[in-house]
């Protein structure tokens, strides 16, 4: 079985091997298993097992999508469920299998996301819960959940703007008795109007505001929109606190 702690031990004795491969290793044992010259040293399962095997899979599957959002199966009843956990709970083998090949199979994706937000500015964000929910949204972008990142740009974004008027006193003292109907939209103008944040960056917020919006009320948000508000919201950070590297360089 393919569970991440043999997949870590396998690489780790990769690495200590001078001049192997992980594309070296895996002709070698394919050819090896085909011509049967394995069987003594590996011990493989018979056909009864590896029937229970997939069958334990395709029900980890099933169950595994029964926690992500609404499935609609006979099949996938209350009693059936608990059935299957009650089994689950004697080990974690199984589990540990089905989350690994389905993080193995998004890791091209996750380094391409990756890629394109390295070019993002650096910036020094002095406040702990702007960082924390900046931090937050860039790993929902990494990990293919749009809509959760452009929601938590929209808040760090309110969050950033908050802070900066805080250095003047308070927002208070800036927006007296401030209507919080359309709250962020007139943070961002007010700061467009003293100059905290440039022309542009104001277009850029309200960029960020709209597709967060968007993607409360309608959870719609393609992965692209929210790459955009990723690096829209990264400028505007270095226009706020100012710029201090480029990642890559």
């Amino acid at each position: 079985m393919a569970r991440s702690k043999e997949i870590l031990d396998l690489l780790d004795l990769i690495d200590e091997i001078d001049g192997m491969s992980i594309d070296y290793l895996w002709g070698f044992l394919h050819d090896e298993v085909e011509s049967g010259s394995l069987s003594g040293i590996f011990k493989f399962l018979d056909a009864g097992e590896v029937k229970l095997l997939k069958t334990a899979r395709s029900l980890v599957d099933k169950v595994a999508k029964t926690k992500e959002g609404p499935v609609f199966s006979r099949e996938l009843n209350n009693e059936f469920i608990e059935e299957v956990f009650g089994v689950l709970h004697k080990g974690d083998e199984i589990l540990d299998e089905h989350f690994t090949r389905l993080e193995l199979q998004e890791i091209p994706k996750t380094v391409a996301r990756w890629k394109k937000l390295s070019r993002i500015p650096t910036v020094l964000i002095p406040g702990e819960k702007v960082t924390d929910y900046m931090r937050q949204a860039t790993t929902c972008y990494l990990y293919g959940l749009p809509s959760a990142a452009a929601v938590l740009c929209r808040t760090v974004l309110e969050f950033a703007l908050e802070e900066k008027f805080g250095e003047f006193g308070g927002i208070t003292k800036l927006i007296d008795k401030v209507d919080k109907t359309d709250y962020l939209k007139k943070l961002i103008n007010f700061a467009g109007s003293t100059k905290i944040l440039s022309t542009d960056s104001v277009k850029d917020a309200h960029s960020i505001r709209e597709v967060g919006n968007r993607a409360i009320h309608t959870s719609t948000c393609t992965e692209m929109e929210a790459f955009e508000a990723i690096k829209n919201m990264g400028e505007i950070l270095s226009h706020i606190y100012g710029r201090t590297g480029q990642r890559g360089q």
